[in-house]
């Protein structure tokens, strides 16, 4: 009893690559055994074994339930981690540790690289807390518990389950062009003009800062009315353009979503003008920049609440399976009763992807695809063979009140809605 094996600083070990536990405590050991700070990684057995019985569940004997972490989530330079303890009342330190080479194949973790002590007091029993502490980690946390007894410490409990840390929503506050200063990083910066306190972040430093962290990420659209290309028409119309000059990059990342709803929220909170018709933010390609608005390239994607004109094609899912197109304009204007402005080719491109979803059964899924020269939605020949697209409650060829048609151009209307060239399984309707 009373043993301690690291500390802070200097005193802290490296235990790693052993055949078996890094460290084994047997229940002959007594109590106040203290495991603090150490670098415990890539060893065979578990990083912390009390009494020799391997994970030993909470409440099963040990002498001290090892913490819950619930969630944890990086938003550069800030990690969140939400954790739950059950123990009795008493002082306590949670040490939170970081492991780069993944997750221990019990799934109950080791510690490779400390990360930061949380001390609480506890009023007993099952009960939340929260720690927040500066750091790049975009991998897997685990944490110990260890009792603080004032001067010296007690028993500290076996490593928590790992947790995957997930990156916060990624907000473009900017219409610009500018690409991310420094993907991967866990934030989304230009590197150059700071908009309303923040770096600034475009929709094509978001995706490249998205494609590079992997992972589930949501971008957000937030961009303030000071900006250059905001448009306030007046009579209920008001919208954000988005304007490349160069292609946006490809999403390629997979799990990602682009939710340009959250703008209408954010210019409420302004008290200025909402676009009252249709989305608020228009990605516009009257630069002659061409290709496609949007292009996924990879899986479980979804894109909803833009306007999307002046392209060769609107949006384009060239690979992957599971992606989503919802609650979009592609070719109308942001009112959405006025055409003239459509994509070249067309709205919606599904070429070489499976189990593809065009709009939803809710109104807030319904895509307008009109006033494109040639088709609105076009199922294309792949490789891999594109199949099992489903296009459902969509208003394709019409305006947003779904009761007259688009023009592309002063006489002529979109000449096609849906082609299908060769793709097995598709659903319309």
């Amino acid at each position: 009893a009373g043993n301690r094996i690291g500390g802070g600083g200097a005193e802290a070990n490296v235990i790693a690559n052993n055949g078996g536990d890094g460290i084994r405590v047997t229940d002959t050991a007594g109590t106040d055994n203290a495991i603090l700070r150490n670098a415990i990684h890539d060893n065979a057995g578990l990083g912390i074994d009390l009494d020799l019985d391997g994970v030993t569940p909470n409440g099963a004997g040990d002498p001290l339930n090892f913490p819950i972490i619930d969630s944890a989530v990086i938003a550069p330079p800030w990690i969140t981690v939400n954790y739950t303890i059950d123990v009795p009342a008493g002082d306590y330190v949670v040490e939170f540790f970081s492991n780069p080479s993944g997750t221990d194949p019990t799934g109950y973790g080791e510690g490779e690289a400390f990360e930061y002590r949380d001390s609480i007091t506890h009023a007993g029993g099952s009960a939340s807390y929260v720690a927040v502490f500066s750091g790049f980690v975009t991998d897997v946390l685990t944490a110990t518990l260890t009792e603080d007894l004032g001067g010296s410490y007690g028993s500290t409990s076996e490593f928590s389950g790992t947790a995957n840390v997930t990156t916060g929503n990624l907000v473009v506050n900017s219409g610009g062009n500018t690409g991310d200063a420094a993907p991967g990083n866990g934030a989304c910066d230009t590197g150059g003009t700071i908009v309303g306190g923040d770096p600034e972040c475009t929709l094509d430093a978001a995706i490249q800062e998205a494609n590079a962290l992997g992972g589930s990420t949501t971008i957000e659209l937030a961009i303030p009315d000071t900006d250059p290309l905001y448009r306030n028409l007046g009579a209920g119309i008001s919208y954000w353009r988005i304007q490349p000059t160069v292609s946006i990059t490809p999403i390629t990342g997979g799990d990602i979503t682009i939710d340009a709803t959250t703008q209408t929220s954010y210019a409420i909170g302004q008290g200025y003008f909402v676009n009252d018709t249709g989305p608020e933010v228009e990605i516009n390609g009257s630069t002659g920049v061409g290709g496609n608005g949007l292009e996924i390239q990879s899986s479980n994607n979804e894109i909803r609440g833009l306007v999307v004109n002046r392209f060769d094609t609107g949006i384009a899912v060239f690979s992957g399976d599971g992606n989503v197109v919802a609650g979009n304009y592609l070719g109308p204007d942001p009112s959405g009763a006025n055409g003239l402005v459509g994509n070249f080719l067309e709205g919606v491109e599904v070429d070489g992807a499976t189990n593809t979803i065009i709009g939803g059964t809710a109104a807030a899924d319904r895509n307008v695809i009109s006033g494109n020269r040639l088709r609105g939605v076009t199922i294309d020949t792949g490789s891999p063979l594109t199949a099992g697209t489903r296009i459902v409650g969509n208003y394709i060829g019409t305006n947003a009140a779904g009761d007259t048609g688009l023009l592309y151009d002063a006489t002529n209307l979109q000449q096609i809605g849906i082609y299908i060239l060769n793709s097995p399984d598709t659903v319309i309707g």
